[in-house]
């Protein structure tokens, strides 16, 4: 177990719209996901497209849905993340990728707080977790 809690960062400290980093647990890829799915789930992002080897996460601005009703706004502010796990040898890495919507204030918060949520619980069970930090995600 770390000594301190781990806080992640905004990842527009990154630089990029489209950035990444990597959480690597001393938890089983399965185990791994269920933790980040469901504090991301906590946040109010819906999980879709998940397989035994990651899923894609989609936060909504839902206030905006009335400028909608009312035909005055139709710039919808989603924020969509892609988490992959890899097996290592002594757990999983898992890539959390943002794929859409960086730039969207209330979904950073969210995906950050989740994120920050699920490693600080796993470090409560005593599980090893180290992060990166943001970086540009690459093409490919």
């Amino acid at each position: 177990m770390t000594d301190a809690p781990i806080e992640v960062a905004d990842w527009l400290d990154g630089r990029t719209f489209s950035p990444r980093m990597t959480a690597t647990l001393d938890l089983p890829p399965g185990d791994a996901l269920a933790l980040v799915s469901g504090a991301l789930a906590a946040q109010g992002f819906r999980i879709k497209d998940s397989t035994a080897t990651g899923f894609r996460a989609t936060w909504a601005d839902r206030s905006g849905w009335l400028g909608v009703a009312l035909a005055t706004d139709w710039d919808f502010k989603r924020t969509r993340v892609a988490v992959t796990a890899a097996p290592t040898g002594s757990g999983t890495t898992l890539t959390v990728a943002v794929e859409k919507g960086a730039e969207h204030r209330a979904g950073r918060r969210k995906g950050r707080e989740a994120l920050t949520a699920a490693f600080q619980d796993a470090q409560r069970r005593g599980v090893t977790v180290t992060t990166t930090a943001w970086e540009k995600r690459g093409r490919g």
